[in-house]
């Protein structure tokens, strides 16, 4: 091994180190947040490919699962993620508590509050709950990136809405399985 790729082992192993205590830590109070996975007993495990994606052993988007793009309808200028393949885990587009930002009774759009999703369909919280690809974006709604995760998004609305006209667009997305 010569002395630089040593410097590098060391580098990717103590900024490993780092992140993994300071995710470890902070997912005793507030679990679920980037990088964490739920372990044995209800501890939380940091996720090293969500917290350094670079990484020699995470998977690179050339060995993300492969499908035939289908169509895509409203996805063009309504989408950060440009021609990514996006994907959401599960079947269920329903509005999680604290996902949205609310002002006088209306959602509005918010780069940081949002239904998540990713282009990484490999990505643990996707793939645990199974990736389903998003094929069409109702006219209403935009994704726009969100987070430290390369790979993370998130569905807003394009204007104020009402929770139930938000639903109700998220409800028009058609999930397609990967194969």
């Amino acid at each position: 091994m010569t002395m630089a790729q040593l410097n590098t082992a060391m580098f990717v192993a103590v900024t490993l180190y780092v992140a993994v205590t300071v995710m470890s830590n902070s997912h005793k109070n507030n679990p679920g947040g980037i990088g964490s996975t739920p372990g044995p007993g209800g501890t939380w495990t940091p996720d090293p490919c969500q917290i350094i994606p670079q990484l020699p052993t995470c998977p690179k988007p050339a060995e993300w699962p492969q499908q035939s793009q289908g169509v895509r309808e409203g996805f063009d200028g309504n989408s950060e993620a440009g021609s990514a393949r996006i994907f959401r885990g599960g079947t269920d587009m329903s509005i999680k508590p604290n996902e949205v930002k609310l002002v006088n009774g209306e959602v509005v759009p918010n780069p940081s509050k949002g239904v998540s999703i990713n282009i990484n369909p490999l990505n643990k919280n996707v793939a645990s709950r199974g990736a389903y690809e998003l094929t069409n974006l109702p006219d209403g709604l935009k994704i726009v990136k969100q987070g430290l995760d390369p790979g993370h998004y998130i569905i807003v609305p394009k204007e104020a809405m009402t929770m139930a006209r938000f639903q109700e667009l998220l409800n028009q997305i058609v999930l397609s399985p990967l194969k």
